[in-house]
């Protein structure tokens, strides 16, 4: 291997603090509007989203993420924007 291991290691940039402004990392719900309905059909019953502040309601119930959403509905690990077919 030739020298020492200390010339394998390679210098990693600091993490960025203040990364610049685009949609990565952003929550779906922060790309959304509170008050918008997302609504998915599956195995024959219609189910309806509604984006809050912070989250979604499905049912009276608060969720945080449309993934989670998606694995109570399904019974399976889902992309919830996949699921409901938002981007």
């Amino acid at each position: 291997m030739g020298a020492s291991g200390t010339h394998a290691w390679r210098r990693v940039p600091p993490y960025r603090t203040n990364p610049a402004p685009d949609r990565r990392g952003q929550s779906l719900a922060s790309t959304r509007k509170p008050g918008s309905h997302l609504v998915r059909e599956w195995n024959g019953r219609t189910y309806q989203v509604e984006v809050v502040e912070g989250g979604y309601v499905m049912d009276g119930k608060t969720w945080r993420s449309l993934s989670a959403i998606a694995r109570h509905i399904t019974g399976a690990h889902w992309s919830g924007p996949r699921f409901f077919g938002v981007s």
